[in-house]
């Protein structure tokens, strides 16, 4: 017994010791830096630009009124006159592109996307109205400053400024604004990637919105973080309906429709759902882990050992849950329509979004499983919107080494970072056409920016418009070399 006991002792300690040598070889990794050519641009210039596009109120809708778009294109023919004569502009559907031609025909092109429309917003709680383009001591301020007119501005300063340099990429450039893309870019980003297939173009990288530079936003990390969306969850909305008999409020049933609706909507909130520790939010947090505490360090370096409690930590964190699981939210309940009169149908909306791995079906499956209640039917109601997860776009490749490096040349006390996009974006419709989408905009966010977005006083920092146009003139270039 007393050997036993000592055996036991012996690999208890070097379990120990082999967990602690493991956190303290975790080191931390970042990308090499890509300096290039580097310039300044004149913050209040981009600003202006900026501000200018704002009074556009471009607001999508099925029936959105198309003379704000028009109006925002002529703005930027006249604004952006060098980039614009260097190139090729089209229509195609409700997106705009400009196809600056490369010298190297044989090289694969590379796509930057934004988007011009912008979700409503009223004049009620904004510090400025939403479509007024003020600039206000360090910001410009309106619908759209994020989201995304702010990378879109950004980006047009960098290759102005080197069309009329006279500076040729080797690799062409087609630059997309898409129109619709919060409506989920049906008549724009996916007619333009249908011209594309016909084209029969590859592109060798697509960049587009999803990750910024975050400060603040992640637990246990100090520095700023760039995260870069190398994967995207799906789209999956669920209709939850029970139907009974109905009748009389004065004689309810043990069970009404509202009442198995609810109980239904319980155990979907409860269901443990797919995802884990892997895939890209793995990536992430061993990126991040020796920035962090000894705690996650530990348990981050020894997954093998406690795995089990990572999980458990993970799913008990709302925005951490989100990245590493697909998850589920009722989103609308309708029931009944008087007082005194039982529901005879009540039916509820689910909104899943699908953690990479996961699919539509499976999830639906998932979903019925967990309810297990043969009185409410289950039914996919998002229709032709409903899409799995985007692949995974590989760490390796020459388009995320080299969006890294430029990240670390122009915000050099900044953590670079992988992670999973938990919203949708238009990249999705071009999934087939690239294995390298990246989502990123070179701009800085707050936890109290998060609310700023689709939210009110959406606005950005004067000085970060600068920042992200020389960004953009660095990595153009390094695309290119």
């Amino acid at each position: 017994m007393k050997r036993l006991a000592v055996i036991i002792g012996l690999a208890l300690v070097g379990l120990m010791l082999v967990s602690l040598a493991r956190t303290w070889s975790v080191r931390p990794q970042q990308p090499s830096v890509i300096d290039g050519s580097g310039t300044r641009f004149d913050p209040a210039k981009v600003a202006t630009h900026l501000a200018g596009t704002l009074r556009f109120a471009t607001v999508s809708a099925k029936t959105a009124e198309r003379l704000p778009f028009e109006e925002l294109r002529q703005y930027l023919r006249q604004n952006y006159p060098q980039i614009h004569s260097h190139s090729s502009e089209y229509t195609v559907g409700q997106a705009s592109i400009l196809e600056w031609q490369g010298s190297t025909p044989t090289l694969n092109p590379v796509l930057f996307y934004f988007h011009s429309d912008v979700v409503p917003a009223s004049d009620g709680d904004w510090s400025h109205p939403p479509f007024s383009g003020t600039i206000d001591k360090d910001y410009v301020w309106g619908r759209g400053a994020l989201d995304d007119k702010g990378g879109l501005i950004a980006f047009l300063e960098a290759a102005e400024r080197l069309a009329g340099e006279g500076y040729q990429p080797r690799r062409s450039i087609f630059l997309v604004v898409g129109e619709d893309e919060e409506l989920g870019g049906r008549q724009g980003a996916a007619r333009v990637a249908a011209q594309l297939r016909q084209r029969r173009v590859h592109l060798a990288a697509l960049f587009d919105e999803g990750g910024f530079i975050t400060e603040g936003l992640i637990d246990g990390v100090e520095k700023p973080v760039a995260l870069v969306g190398i994967a995207e969850k799906g789209y999956l909305t669920l209709q939850l309906r029970v139907e009974t008999a109905g009748g009389h409020s004065s004689l309810p049933p043990l069970e009404t429709a509202p009442g198995i609706l609810s109980a239904a909507i319980l155990k979907v909130q409860n269901c443990q759902l797919a995802g884990g520790f892997h895939g890209p939010a793995e990536s992430m947090l061993r990126t991040l882990a020796p920035h962090m505490s000894f705690p996650v360090r530990l348990g981050v370096a020894n997954a093998w050992l406690t795995l089990p409690f990572l999980e458990r930590g993970i799913r008990s964190v709302a925005t951490t849950r989100a990245l590493f699981f697909t998850t589920a939210a009722p989103t609308v309940l309708r029931a009944g329509e008087r007082d005194n009169v039982l529901a005879a149908n009540a039916e509820a909306l689910v909104n899943l979004r699908l953690i990479p791995g996961d699919n539509p079906q499976g999830a639906s499956r998932r979903i019925e499983e967990c309810i297990a209640d043969r009185r409410v039917k289950v039914s996919n109601h998002s229709g032709n919107t409903t899409i799995g997860p985007s692949p995974i776009s590989p760490m390796d490749s020459l388009a995320y080494r080299t969006l890294a490096g430029t990240i670390a040349a122009n915000y050099p006390d900044t953590l670079i970072s992988p992670w999973v996009t938990v919203g949708a974006t238009d990249s999705r419709h071009f999934a087939d056409l690239t294995d390298a989408i990246l989502r990123f905009l070179p701009l800085r966010l707050s936890k109290p920016d998060l609310a700023r977005i689709h939210g009110h006083n959406e606005r950005v920092a004067v000085t970060d418009l600068a920042d992200a146009a020389t960004f953009y003139y660095r990595l153009i270039q390094n695309l290119n070399l």
